[in-house]
């Protein structure tokens, strides 16, 4: 069956994204579905946290339920902006639901993620293969 209108209504109002400052580093916990309807709403919030100055970026997935194409190329992309502009940009692991997609699609050892999952852990990575 296919979503409607309405299911996608209720999708966007029940994603969310917390941010949590700490000096020059900014948490952001997208929480729900990380979808095609709903990866403006993370897009908007991290563009503004980099307008604000932010130097280290630390997108924590642990309350994703679902992450599709269009969220892995939201990171992707964040993570290259960030890496041009000699900023900081690192994730903290999701469910396995999630890891999975980013194992299948082979970025799970290309893209950065925190050593022990806290948010002032310092970027790191794990395998440039």
């Amino acid at each position: 069956m296919r979503p409607t209108a309405d299911d996608r209504q209720e999708e966007l109002a029940t994603f969310r994204c917390e941010v949590i400052p700490a000096r020059e580093l900014v948490r952001v916990v997208p929480i729900g579905e990380l979808d095609l309807a709903t990866v403006r709403v993370l897009d908007q919030a991290l563009c503004e946290l980099l307008e604000a100055g932010f130097t280290c970026l630390v997108l924590d997935l642990s309350r994703l339920t679902f992450l599709d194409s269009s969220g892995i190329h939201l990171i992707v992309r964040y993570q290259q902006r960030l890496e041009a502009d000699d900023r900081q940009f690192s994730l903290i692991p999701g469910p396995s639901q999630v890891q999975r997609v980013l194992k299948i699609t082979g970025l799970v050892d290309r893209l950065p993620l925190s050593t022990n999952g806290a948010a002032g852990d310092a970027p790191a990575r794990i395998s440039n293969a």
